[in-house]
């Protein structure tokens, strides 16, 4: 049987107060599954979608056992990295209730949505709001806005979230591509360097962060949620590339860290790099630790995601 088919199955079969107990143990099934594949050298996106698949199983399955708690039009949406397809195996979880009128809001519903999840320890960011306060929201605050331009629709009404989309992206402020600019910008004078001794793998210069600044733009530009096609209009199709390489290293050492660590961490800790580089296959040479290999290859793709995000802001 596959996973998420017993997670399915199991999930409808335990009352509501022994939920977490019966996910706890298809959860770690998971996790082991993937750090398997990890240590097999699968890529590191692959992994992070791998990740969102097996969460969206466990929010499907409790979903479906309360959704007739709800009331009117709604839709259960991903946002953020979760709504992207990229999770670390600690990474949060954000979601948006989303729902057509405010006396479509339903605490119960909620809860009982997200309580196996709190159950299993995730640090869980979650709203409920109607059409019109998403999309008022999105034009006032860049977070909320970018993390809204990730979102995927996990349940629910289509034709809801068909709207959600549409309207959100008609109304993307003008200054959303200079706001980022400047946000990248100031983050940048705040780390002040790409060659951190304990670089944060998601936010530092040329960590993760910088490449998901890149994709925000593009979809502010073209007023669209697909980008693959759009970053060849800013770097030619060798830069595509190696920015594409940059990704999937980066990944590879962010799962690296949270499977090391069995939490959520993205910071590169002195005592922990060997670890992490011999975790990703690097040995000692005569000349040259494994340690000191794997941080010259960090630095190396976190100077090329810094470098050509920002000649993309520049074209």
């Amino acid at each position: 049987m596959q996973l998420l088919e017993e997670i399915e199955i199991k999930v409808q079969q335990v009352p509501d107060d022994s939920l977490g107990t019966v996910l706890r143990p298809l959860w770690d099934k998971a996790l082991e599954r993937i750090e398997a594949d990890h240590q097999a050298e699968v890529g590191g996106q692959e992994l992070a979608r791998e990740i969102a698949v097996v969460m969206d199983a466990v929010l499907l399955a409790t979903y479906r056992r309360v959704v007739d708690r709800a009331a009117g039009a709604h839709a259960l949406v991903a946002l953020g990295g979760y709504g992207r397809c990229e999770m670390a195996p600690h990474s949060d979880v954000d979601l948006l209730f989303l729902c057509e009128r405010e006396q479509d809001k339903v605490p119960e519903f909620v809860s009982g949505v997200l309580n196996p999840l709190w159950d299993l320890g995730f640090e869980v960011g979650h709203s409920s709001r109607t059409l019109v306060e998403t999309v008022q929201l999105a034009r006032e605050d860049l977070e909320s806005r970018t993390a809204m331009m990730d979102g995927r629709l996990l349940a629910g009404d289509e034709t809801l979230f068909a709207e959600f989309q549409e309207r959100l992206y008609k109304r993307v402020p003008k200054r959303t591509i200079s706001d980022l600019d400047t946000w990248r910008r100031q983050r940048v004078a705040t780390w002040q360097s790409v060659q951190l001794l304990e670089p944060n793998i998601k936010e530092s210069p040329g960590g993760l962060r910088e490449m998901q600044v890149f994709d925000w733009a593009l979809k502010a530009k073209a007023k669209t949620p697909e980008v693959n096609e759009l970053r060849g209009q800013y770097l030619d199709a060798g830069d595509v590339e190696r920015l594409a390489r940059s990704r999937t290293f980066l990944w590879r050492v962010r799962h690296a860290l949270h499977f090391a660590v069995g939490r959520k961490r993205d910071v590169l800790e002195h005592d922990l790099k060997p670890q992490i580089a011999a975790g990703l296959g690097y040995e000692d040479e005569l000349q040259e630790l494994a340690v000191e290999r794997f941080m010259r290859d960090y630095y190396l793709h976190a100077r090329t995601a810094y470098h050509l995000v920002e000649l993309a802001f520049r074209r």
